[in-house]
């Protein structure tokens, strides 16, 4: 009885999975440039592309999208951010698209209309280059 006790128990230790108590689960980081076919869905609604406002960094920095996709920054992190259209505070075209304040758990949306790269950046982490782009094709 005994030699089948040790069976059992050797045989349940290599067939239980490991396990860490000091491993943490965290969100996959996109790559820096993420290339999103948004277009039209079937009933003509158009498509959201989700950019995750992180710690002073957007994730992903650059999306590649088609006229007529919405945008939606949302902040997954602790910081309060900005999300501003232009290059940076100094560009004559800084927020004249759009400049709003983004509270930790709060989103913002913007449908992008125009061709061409729009720049974007946090006026609060600026200088720590917090800024992203968003190709519109």
């Amino acid at each position: 009885m005994r030699k089948l006790a040790m069976i059992f128990l050797g045989v349940t230790l290599l067939a239980a999975p490991a396990c860490d108590d000091d491993e943490t689960t965290e969100e996959p980081i996109l790559p820096d440039a993420a290339v999103v076919d948004a277009g039209p869905t079937v009933d003509g609604a158009a498509e959201v592309v989700v950019v995750r406002v992180r710690d002073n960094r957007f994730d992903p920095a650059t999306v590649t999208i088609r006229a007529g996709t919405t945008v939606r920054w949302e902040n997954v992190g602790a910081n309060d951010h900005t999300v501003t259209s232009g290059s940076g505070s100094g560009a004559a075209n800084a927020g004249s698209a759009f400049d709003r304040p983004l509270g930790p758990g709060n989103s913002f949306e913007f449908t992008f209309t125009t061709r061409g790269s729009q720049p974007y950046f946090c006026r609060i982490h600026e200088a720590e280059g917090m800024n992203g782009t968003v190709n519109v094709e």
